[in-house]
């Protein structure tokens, strides 16, 4: 339909609300020099409203609640993240919460849907646990954003170090965890909560522009594992999945790679600083798939003669917990034990 044709605007993210009533855009900077969130109904093809959310690209956005699709989330290109709520909008179409922070754009916003935390990954190298209740205290002024291009250049170890401080110094940053050791470069690295059903949605795990997989704990704000396959040749994973009940997570990589895990086979380290080397007859992955329209012949009969490896870096051993027990009892111990730590 014409309706959602919008010209001089590209759309950088796309959700649909739970309730299945409503899908959400968040778009490029227009010629004024805004980015729009633009909320349409989707049974009557209409637009809902228009909101100038942001002064740079809007490079995700997601819905609070599955079930409601009046409060959504926003990352942008000018650092900041944004709460918003359609019934408290107005003529002045307001945020109802800023999240401060970050030094360089958010490339991904994923909510808990527990209508309390969320997370934000970012070019600034870092991935934030937010409290929805604890917004910053006031709105930057724009001058604390990293003059530096992500998709040509990287940021060494003295630049992190530098940034950690900064994070440290800043009263507006009210994150509840900030997880270093992923990268983001060259493209939007996204992130998510593990599965409610299996975890209950206890780790955040992440893609890395070093061709890595990394998980942390939202609790303690420990990393809980880093993985590798050589066969990526340490090119962007972008994304990754997690499967609600089987204990897989599935990864996409700029190799052109889908690789997936399966937790039954990590072998754990003593040494948090060794690197544990596993022959691929340990079915570390147990699928991998290829572009077929790529060249080469004798792939086939070279991969046979072709040691590969992978490597696990840990610090806790089976962050992936079983799943849980269909007894009631079991479940409601396990529910109270959760909420409790947090």
């Amino acid at each position: 339909s014409d309706v959602y044709k919008r010209q001089k605007l590209r759309v950088f993210s796309l959700k649909i609300s739970g309730d299945n009533n409503s899908f959400l855009a968040g778009t490029s900077v227009d010629l004024q020099g805004k980015a729009y969130l633009k909320l349409y109904d989707l049974e009557r093809q209409t637009l809902i409203t228009s909101i100038p959310a942001h002064d740079n690209d809007i490079n995700s956005v997601c819905f609070i609640d599955r079930n409601n699709s009046a409060m959504f989330l926003s990352g942008s290109d000018d650092t900041s993240c944004k709460l918003w709520d359609i019934r408290l909008l107005g003529s002045t179409k307001k945020e109802v919460g800023v999240f401060n922070g970050h030094f360089s754009g958010i490339t991904c916003v994923t909510s808990k849907q527990d209508n309390t935390y969320f997370i934000s990954n970012s070019k600034d190298q870092s991935l934030k646990l937010w409290d929805l209740r604890r917004p910053s205290p006031q709105q930057e002024d724009g001058q604390r954003m990293m003059s530096y291009d992500y998709r040509y250049s990287q940021l060494n170890s003295l630049d992190i170090q530098r940034l950690k401080k900064k994070m440290n110094s800043n009263n507006n940053d009210k994150s509840v965890h900030t997880f270093f050791g992923h990268q983001v470069y060259q493209t939007l690295i996204r992130c998510y909560f593990s599965p409610k059903h299996s975890t209950n949605s206890r780790y955040i795990y992440t893609g890395s522009s070093d061709g890595s997989i990394h998980v942390y704990d939202s609790l303690n704000g420990s990393t809980i594992q880093v993985m590798r396959d050589f066969r990526n040749r340490e090119t962007p994973v972008r994304d990754v999945a997690w499967h609600p009940y089987a204990q897989l997570i599935i990864s996409s990589s700029f190799q052109g790679l889908l690789s997936i895990w399966n937790h039954k086979t990590y072998f754990s380290s003593e040494d948090e600083d060794e690197v544990v080397r596993v022959d691929p007859s340990q079915q570390e992955i147990i699928g991998q798939y290829e572009d077929d329209d790529e060249e080469g012949g004798d792939d086939e009969e070279d991969d046979e003669d072709e040691e590969e490896y992978l490597t696990v870096e840990e610090d806790e051993d089976d962050f992936l917990m079983e799943e849980e027990s269909a007894d009631n009892d079991d479940d409601d111990e396990e529910g109270s034990s959760d909420s409790s730590q947090e």
